[in-house]
């Protein structure tokens, strides 16, 4: 075997060359051929025999082979199908259990991630129930203080109440019926009402400036500097002329009338002295007595000294006027023609008849007295009517002096009450409101006990719900572990299945890519067998053959593959090889010496007549 690498028109030159010097020489052509620095003899063992008759060496081509066998393709397809049909319903099998096993696998992660979320859902709702609970705690205490703060406040609101409620009624008493100071009179002690007001005061239950007016009248009332009332005033005006006049006779009345006054004296101290007399006179000592005291009096002044003088003429004179004598003179000179007791007869029988007069002269005065009295009266009888009608009664004494003492009442006066009222109001809402709030944080305690109860029954509800989500999720995260591994193995396994449906795939296409007219393996038999029958291999002396890129149509495996058989089975032939496959080159550089060479003139200039020469030295040489 000579392997000649050469291109494709170097080849066409070559064969024409080989065939001309052989139809030339004939059996007489030895000698090598000169590849470059290769020297490849054409027959290292003998001279090469060529056939001088026919058109030269055979030559065998890519034509001469015999066309590719479809059978060995349509079975390989055949099988490409079955396998794909195969490998589709193993994929579809392992795509349906894994499609199951993703739904598997996604329902647990849901069901894994719902318990997780809900667990800790439940975990903060179970903090957040602590929270309560511990705000419920906290607030238990507080509570507590604020009960018991809104009860002291509630007793202390209570005891103003029930205070200015006593104050209220004692500034009702001490400012009149119709509560609005009317009653009030200059002059009246208001020391009571200016300690009532202060109370109210430091109660709260008046404003300052309030306080301050009706405390500043109230002094000014007890010291008579308030201004009358107005209608007091225009009334005193009127009633003022006839007042003054009734009041001048009315006052005194008819006994304290000058008159009569005098009289009545006179004829008391008559009177008294005539009584005295008239019991001496019945028990007969009346001239004893009379001369007895008399001159006891007289003796008194005589030895009296001259600081006791007037004394004793005083005395004196009391003594004789008691017994109707004007003086000691008189006295003397009435007993010295007769007895005492005549003489004091004499003046009983004068001061007798003396009564007598006196009598009828007081009874002339207070019928005068009287009279004058009347007349006035009923002069003043329709300004009292008015009077009577402003005050709401009827004065005892003077009008004049009751309206003089009428003060003008400030509105602060009159509306002191109300301002306690309106206060006792505030105090009762404040003790309404402590009460309430009482009230209110009882209520908050009850509740804040249900509440502890529910907040206690729903942190077991969630301890118990926390227990069976933690049962289920110690089932379902590691199956969810085991579900995800299957997952990972079935998706590998429809990886590979798809992969390997690709690869049959694939390798299907490209058979069917691959040209009608394209060999393959299978066609290295037929072909082998198409270049032996050419070659003849079995004759006693085989003819050289030229093969000219007769396997090219061939892949390059399968075309060493037949050139290996054919040089296998035609050991006998002389066989050159023209080719410009650089596969067969790599090849014909590993053969054995003794099977064959490698002609390399791909690096060379050759021309055939080089070749020539060259091959014909070499054999002349030889």
């Amino acid at each position: 075997l000579n392997v000649v690498i050469a291109s494709a028109a170097l080849q066409e030159r070559v064969a024409a060359l080989l065939g001309r010097a052989y139809v030339l020489a004939g059996t007489e052509v030895t000698g090598t051929v000169d590849g470059g620095d290769y020297l490849t003899p054409l027959d290292p063992t003998a001279v090469v025999a060529l056939d001088l008759i026919g058109e030269g060496l055979d030559r065998i081509g890519p034509a001469d082979l015999p066309a590719p066998d479809p059978t060995a393709r349509q079975r390989a397809r055949a099988v490409l199908d079955a396998r794909i049909d195969a490998a589709t319903t193993a994929r579809g099998e392992l795509v349906g259990e894994r499609d199951r096993i993703a739904r598997l696998h996604a329902a647990t992660e849901a069901a894994v991630a719902a318990g997780t979320e809900e667990r800790e859902e439940c975990g903060a709702r179970g903090e957040a129930l602590d929270v309560s609970a511990g705000a419920l705690d906290a607030r238990r205490p507080a509570l507590a203080a604020e009960r018991d703060s809104a009860g002291h406040a509630a007793d202390v609101a209570a005891g103003r109440l029930e205070e200015l409620c006593g104050v209220r009624a004692a500034l009702a008493a001490e400012l009149g019926p119709g509560e609005d100071g009317a009653d009030i009179r200059m002059g009246d002690d208001t020391g009571e009402l200016v300690a009532l007001v202060d109370r109210a005061g430091a109660l709260g239950g008046l404003p300052a400036q309030q306080m301050d007016e009706v405390r500043t009248w109230l002094r000014d009332v007890a010291r008579s500097q308030v201004p009358v009332r107005a209608d007091a005033q225009a009334l005193l005006a009127e009633v003022d002329a006839v007042e003054r006049a009734w009041q001048l006779v009315a006052r005194p009345g008819v006994e304290g009338d000058s008159e009569v006054a005098a009289l009545a004296s006179e004829r008391a101290d008559l009177d008294t002295n005539h009584q005295l007399l008239r019991g001496l006179a019945a028990s007969g000592m009346l001239g004893d007595t009379a001369k007895s005291q008399i001159d006891a009096s007289h003796i008194a002044l005589l030895q009296a000294s001259k600081a006791q003088e007037a004394d004793a003429a005083a005395a004196e004179q009391a003594v004789l006027a008691r017994y109707g004598f004007d003086s000691y003179l008189e006295y003397t000179i009435a007993t010295s023609t007769r007895s005492v007791g005549q003489a004091v007869e004499a003046k009983l029988a004068d001061l007798e008849e003396h009564i007598e007069s006196l009598d009828r002269d007081l009874a002339a005065a207070r019928s005068r007295v009287a009279g004058r009295i009347e007349q006035l009266a009923a002069a003043r009888e329709p300004a009292q009517q008015k009077v009577s009608a402003l005050l709401g009664f009827r004065p005892e004494g003077s009008s004049i002096d009751v309206l003089s003492r009428i003060p003008e009442v400030p509105h602060s006066v009159t509306r002191l009450t109300l301002a306690v009222d309106e206060a006792i109001e505030t105090a009762r809402d404040e003790v309404a409101r402590y009460r309430g709030t009482i009230a209110d944080l009882d209520d908050e305690e009850v509740s804040l006990g249900e509440r502890a109860r529910e907040l206690v029954g729903q942190r077991e509800q969630i301890d118990a719900r926390i227990a069976d989500l933690d049962a289920a999720l110690a089932d379902a995260v590691p199956e969810a572990g085991s579900l995800a591994g299957r997952l990972a193995d079935a998706e590998a396994g429809v990886v590979n299945a798809t992969r390997d449906l690709s690869g049959i795939t694939d390798e299907r296409d490209q058979l069917d890519a691959v040209p009608a007219d394209r060999y393959g393996p299978d066609d290295v038999v037929p072909v082998v067998e198409a270049v032996l029958r050419r070659l003849d291999p079995w004759a006693t002396n085989p003819p050289p053959v030229v093969l000219c890129d007769t396997f090219g149509p061939l892949p390059p495996a399968q075309a060493i593959a037949a050139l290996e058989a054919v040089t296998a089975r035609a050991d006998r032939s002389q066989i050159l090889y023209l080719t410009s496959s650089s596969e067969v080159r790599d090849w014909a550089k590993r053969l054995d010496p003794s099977v064959g060479r490698l002609i390399n003139l791909a690096h060379g200039r050759w021309s055939p007549r080089r070749l020539g020469r060259k091959v014909l030295g070499r054999r002349q040489s030889g």
